[in-house]
């Protein structure tokens, strides 16, 4: 192997280390956040009993057991019940991910950069598919994929013609641009 390919491995490996110890303390915190946030929304998704379909807040069965009945959430409530229940506030942990993320997006551009010199050696083939497989990859996930991920499979609904209403919005819209 070459020097120069030398000198950009070690760099590469350097690069990985520092981002590594560099974010560790975030990473660890981050992480026990998500545990606690996964844990305590249970119990929104184990009293729901909401409408996919219909309305723009959700129905629960209400939280308090003593006062029975359902209760009306909207994200308001949910955030401050968060914050009471985990001590977690949302907003806040919104305004941190970036701030670590951006640390992997810089490591992710370093080593498609410095690594591509690699593309130009048949002798590093698995190598190849590797770093194609880094600038492919897809970070994060968007708000409505985690919803439809979380959503029972089989959607309910109280007033069912609803749905046949969106069936012909669609078809109206299909017809009409034929």
């Amino acid at each position: 192997m070459s020097e120069i390919y030398e000198q950009q491995l070690n760099a590469a490996k350097k690069k990985i280390e520092e981002t590594k110890v560099a974010t560790q303390n975030s990473r660890q915190n981050l992480l026990e956040q998500i545990k606690k946030l996964s844990n305590y929304t249970t119990t929104y998704e184990d009293s729901w009993e909401g409408d996919w379909a219909e309305n723009p807040f959700t129905y629960a069965k209400n939280f308090k057991p003593s006062s029975g009945g359902w209760m009306t959430i909207d994200l308001q409530f949910i955030k401050r019940d968060i914050s009471k229940h985990t001590e977690i506030n949302i907003d806040e942990l919104r305004k941190e991910i970036p701030k670590i993320s951006k640390q992997f997006f810089e490591l992710r551009e370093f080593l498609i950069t410095e690594l591509s010199f690699i593309r130009d050696t048949d002798t590093f083939s698995n190598e190849i598919e590797l770093l194609k497989q880094i600038e492919d990859f897809k970070w994060g996930m968007m708000p409505g994929d985690y919803v439809r991920s979380r959503r029972p499979r089989y959607a309910f609904v109280y007033d069912p013609s609803i749905l046949i209403m969106e069936f012909l919005r669609r078809l109206t819209l299909n017809w009409e641009m034929k």
